[in-house]
């Protein structure tokens, strides 16, 4: 018979135990009975000035569970917790309201106790990075803050644990920095290249991943990427500031793969590595197209957009058989709004786009390169083909303003344009009623347009947009590039009469884009601008080996002048103000040189043919 254990074998330690410290305290207790009540006054492990029962332990099969009970705040390693079993041996970081406790259930209680009771705490990036310590944990509570500020994702643990606390969880802690903001500016060397996480994003290649950022065009691969935190205990970001949502890299996930901010709630927004953006839905599974538009100052950039993405989405379903949706409504709801109010006003005023200036709503304030520069808002819609077997592809268009084309705007505190040297084509829109030998052509035409002035640097901007993208692109002055360059000879309701009868014919048919009538267009195009204004041609075909030409007309009609209450022109800066009467409205040809594009890119999407 099987003699029975010696009670001297049966020591406490070596069953089972639950093992809390409270680490602002520095108490410890074992519990070997079940229920144990923590917080109140008359709980088993009482709190300092808590009245109420914050949480109870139990015994669940050979785990313990617990459960939160009147606390405001419940975060088991970072992620919040009602109601959860833990295993046996696995030490954890709870923080219940403001204390910040560590338990663990295990039979090396004691072990465990002595191991935790070594007063030796380090703060470390989510990748186990140390940015500080080991020390006391008195004295990182004291350097909290200047550590919430640069790595505000890190983690305060004991050395000898996994688990511990985020920092950005613990504010209530950290005493204020005399003078100092708990968001570093942006232009400082730390805010300029580091993470939420605490790594640097100067340690990315930004000209090497495989996807480039729509905002400020540096490139990353996929685990570069950040996710956006959803809780709002987690608004403030070092770099953005405090009205944005913490950016940080994932390291936790749910069960259906998504990323699980510092607070447990799963988020599937991502931002970009550099400059932080949120980033399109669906970003890192499509293929991107930027489409870059160029043009001279109140060249009709705004409404060729506008009228773009009104009038592409008909005819790539009716004659590619793909739907052009959009792709971001929070990010396209300016140009959207834009569009609508051309389409549904009443009058040429309500119809009426302000100009696009360096300033505005059109542009976002991103930290780029260590600086704070204006950038265009990216404009991002989808193409969706009907034939499942070809992926969709997602479009990102710009609303430049013209001064950023101009010799010397760009440098490097200004890249407002540098998207053309990350694009798969080029539409350069040349407003003819702004060059002086298209004005004595059309002398005899009663246009409002024609009594503008304005100094024509057309040619000049065309000229430094080559400089452009051949230095961007690290490329020999003397080569030229790939990318499919569209010319984009507008207004031709103004002045296709300089062609005797209408010449122009519609490439689109049911069949796909007729390239033979593209390059019939262009031609006579072409033609038009040697005999008129040379230089553009000749600068064009210096930047690009595939170059077309395109007649087109945004509204089709000559715009009306707007009038006041009396009947009288309005006036800004002297001139009087103009815009397109939405009872005439009627684009020509404008969704041509995208189509064009999309043949080059995307033949599989929109087909060409030779008639």
């Amino acid at each position: 018979m099987e003699s029975l254990p010696k009670k001297t074998d049966m020591l406490p330690f070596q069953k089972k135990q639950l093992v809390i410290k409270n680490c602002l305290s520095g108490k410890i207790q074992f519990f070997s009975n079940f229920p144990v009540v923590f917080g109140g006054q008359t709980s088993d492990f009482p709190l300092e000035k808590e009245s109420n029962n914050l949480c109870t332990f139990t015994l669940s099969g050979d785990g313990l569970r617990m459960e939160a009970l009147s606390c405001s705040t419940c975060l088991v390693d970072g992620s919040a917790q009602i109601d959860e079993v833990f295993s046996p041996d696995q030490d954890h970081a709870m923080l219940l309201d403001k204390h910040l406790i560590v338990f663990c259930y295990t039979k090396k209680s004691k072990d465990w106790a002595k191991l935790i009771n070594q007063d030796t705490w380090s703060i470390s990036t989510t990748d186990g990075v140390i940015r500080q310590g080991p020390e006391r944990f008195s004295a990182l509570v004291k350097s909290g803050r200047e550590n919430l500020s640069a790595h505000p994702s890190s983690i305060l643990h004991h050395s000898a644990s996994a688990t511990g606390f985020y920092l950005h969880s613990l504010d209530f802690l950290f005493p204020p920095i005399p003078h100092a903001s708990a968001n570093p500016p942006i232009s400082s060397p730390l805010s300029a290249g580091s993470t939420s996480n605490g790594s640097s994003s100067d340690s990315i290649n930004s000209e090497m991943g495989v996807f480039t950022c729509p905002a400020c065009w540096l490139r990353f691969d996929r685990g570069d990427a950040m996710h956006i935190a959803v809780h709002q205990s987690l608004k403030g970001d070092p770099i953005l500031g405090e009205d944005a949502m913490l950016r940080f890299l994932a390291t936790n996930f749910n069960n259906k793969g998504q990323a699980l901010d510092a607070m447990g709630i799963p988020t599937s927004d991502i931002a970009c590595p550099h400059c932080r953006s949120k980033l399109s839905p669906g970003f890192m599974d499509l293929k991107q197209h930027i489409v870059s538009i160029v043009g001279a100052p109140q060249s009709g950039k705004s409404y060729f957009l506008s009228v773009l993405t009104h009038v592409a989405k008909k005819s790539l379903y009716t004659s590619f058989r793909s739907t052009f949706h959009d792709g971001d409504p929070t990010g396209n709801r300016l140009l959207n709004a834009v569009t609508n109010n051309l389409f549904s006003a009443s009058t040429p005023e309500q119809a009426r786009i302000a100009k696009t200036g360096l300033e505005g709503d059109m542009y976002l304030v991103l930290p780029r390169m260590g600086r704070k520069v204006k950038m265009p808002r990216p404009f991002t819609f989808q193409l969706t083909p009907s034939d499942s077997k070809t992926q969709p592809v997602s479009l990102v268009f710009y609303d430049n303003a013209g001064e950023h084309f101009e010799p010397g705007i760009d440098a490097h505190l200004s890249p407002g344009a540098q998207h053309i040297s990350a694009a798969s084509g080029i539409v350069y829109l040349f407003d003819p009623t702004y060059n002086l030998a298209f004005r004595r052509k059309l002398q005899d035409r009663d246009d409002p347009q024609l009594t503008a002035e304005g100094f024509d640097q057309q040619d000049t901007i065309l000229a430094e947009m080559n400089v452009r993208v051949k230095n961007l692109s690290g490329i020999d002055f003397r080569e030229k590039i790939d990318t499919p360059l569209a010319v984009v000879l507008g207004k031709c309701d103004v002045w296709s009469h300089l062609l005797g009868e209408w010449k122009f014919e519609n490439p689109v048919s049911d069949s796909g884009l007729d390239i033979a009538k593209v390059k019939k267009n262009s031609a006579i195009v072409r033609e038009l601008l040697l005999e008129l204004v040379p230089s553009i041609v000749a600068n064009a075909e210096i930047i690009s080996r595939n170059v077309i030409y395109f007649p087109s007309s945004s509204f089709g009609c000559s715009p009306a002048v707007v009038l006041d209450d009396t009947g009288n022109p309005k006036l800004e800066n002297g001139r009087p103000i103009l815009g397109p009467d939405p009872s005439k409205l009627s684009p020509i040809l404008v969704d041509i040189p995208l189509l064009w594009i999309l043949s080059c890119c995307e033949p599989n999407i929109v087909a060409s043919i030779n008639s």
